[in-house]
């Protein structure tokens, strides 16, 4: 993997540790994630303005926005769903687990990628840190808890988190080809609100305004390191295969995890260290990919 696309991706990893933990921090995550989008949105605007003058966009690119906008619509959904029912250390290794798996056979089917044995080790060795990363020991009937989830409410949303992040990142990955990636985020992020909106209202605009009152500030910030982290995939993608680059992104997990053991004072038992290290080590054998 070429030095500067791996750098892009591993950056990208830390802001998205960071602004997940700022949403994790959240009220109502579903309203959080759709006033994130819009305000970052309303940030980014000036750029792209100043950009889109100089641009000749091919008429399919607004086919890969709104099918990327719908997915991400979706993928918010189902992902503060999995949440509202199930513990994070289920939903988020079935999610993040199943979409880089998924990434992998539907480039290699429908994108024609052929990712050497060193990173198709390496992208195996990354599931399954991710995996353990989220067990809460060892013990055989622990091992295949996330798995038995698969038939409850919240492992159910998990899956269909996964297979949205497989169905996105594959589209985006075709549409880096024909978009800038500068103006393609932004075009995705706003077309996914634009879809969300809908849901949001039936919830309640006092929602809203409450969530915006209570965490505006992070809100904000959140927008810009959204749109910053998804810009840098969105780059990398350019320069890689996309199975790569969506499993060497879960190195945020890893970053994640040291974020809740610093900040929320987690524990970081043997099953995080050992999930920790699997990261790392298929890290590597992409980055020599």
């Amino acid at each position: 993997m070429p030095p500067f696309g791996l750098t892009l991706v591993i950056v990208s990893a830390l802001i998205h540790a960071g602004w997940n933990y700022l949403t994790k921090c959240s009220g109502n995550k579903l309203v959080f994630s759709w006033l994130f989008r819009w305000t970052g949105g309303i940030i980014y605007l000036p750029v792209v303005l100043w950009q889109l003058p100089s641009l000749n966009l091919p008429s399919i690119t607004w086919l890969f926005v709104a099918a990327t906008g719908l997915i991400d619509a979706l993928y918010f959904w189902v992902l503060t769903a999995a949440y509202d029912n199930s513990d994070l250390s289920l939903a988020y290794p079935l999610s993040r687990g199943l979409g880089a798996l998924l990434v992998l056979v539907f480039a290699t089917l429908f994108l024609d990628e052929r990712p050497s044995w060193l990173g198709l080790l390496g992208v195996l060795l990354i599931v399954a840190g991710v995996y353990i990363l989220y067990l809460r020991s060892f013990r055989v009937s622990d091992a295949l808890m996330p798995l038995r989830s698969l038939g409850t409410p919240g492992g159910g949303y998990a899956a269909l988190t996964g297979v949205c992040v497989a169905s996105y990142s594959l589209v985006d990955k075709v549409a880096v080809g024909y978009v800038p990636p500068s103006i393609y985020v932004y075009l995705m992020f706003t077309a996914s609100a634009a879809f969300s909106t809908p849901l949001i209202g039936r919830r309640g605009w006092g929602r809203v305004r409450d969530e915006w009152h209570e965490n505006w500030r992070n809100v904000t910030s959140v927008g810009v390191l959204c749109f910053s982290s998804y810009l840098l995939i969105l780059w990398a993608m350019t320069m890689s295969p996309v199975s790569y680059i969506i499993a060497l992104r879960n190195l945020s997990i890893v970053f994640g995890t040291l974020l809740g053991t610093r900040l929320l004072k987690e524990p970081y038992g043997r099953q995080r260290m050992a999930g920790s290290a699997l990261v790392c080590l298929g890290a590597a054998c992409i980055a020599l990919a």
